[in-house]
């Protein structure tokens, strides 16, 4: 029982906090991770959109590590 109570309380402290974070704009606009609304997909059009805007020559490297995180001791 007192797995599921803990599971809980995490689940209702980290919506909490991730809602005071977005409404207090304590995060970085340019943090996309883990966030609602934005993804891989959102911020390499942004990328893309800075690049088309300055009209320069570019070179865009971009790689999709699937479960990177899991993987890192």
């Amino acid at each position: 029982m007192s797995s599921e109570l803990s599971k809980f309380f995490e689940r209702l402290l980290g919506v909490r906090l991730r809602y005071w974070l977005e409404t207090n704009d304590k995060l970085p606009q340019g943090q996309y991770g883990f966030r609602a609304g934005r993804s891989c997909d959102s911020a390499l059009m942004m990328a893309m959109g800075q690049v088309i805007d300055n009209r320069k020559q570019s070179i865009m490297a971009c790689i999709d590590l699937s479960k990177a995180f899991d993987s890192v001791r």
